[in-house]
């Protein structure tokens, strides 16, 4: 029976630590920096790169082995997860 009003309590106070935190997060992310046009131009590089290690054929395979890219290449492909695609082909 007394188990109850501890039970309140630990709720209540993770009820306000949650909103606490959150509103004080809100306040700092109106001094956080916006999206800028150079970062905007790095991450669609970054997902043309993406896009053509995903499209790699296998005549490519063959020219990145032939130069020696394949090791080159690789990281990026465990980056984004594709490695199992990359390795295939």
């Amino acid at each position: 029976m007394a188990a109850f009003p501890l039970v309140n309590n630990i709720l209540l106070a993770a009820g306000v630590g949650l909103v606490l935190s959150s509103m004080s997060w809100m306040h700092a992310a109106t001094y956080m920096p916006q999206r800028s046009a150079k970062g905007r131009a790095l991450y669609q590089r970054i997902k043309g790169y993406e896009r053509f290690i995903n499209g790699a054929e296998s005549y490519r395979q063959q020219f990145y082995e032939k130069k020696n890219l394949f090791n080159e290449i690789l990281p990026y492909a465990i980056v984004f997860g594709l490695t199992g695609k990359f390795a295939k082909q």
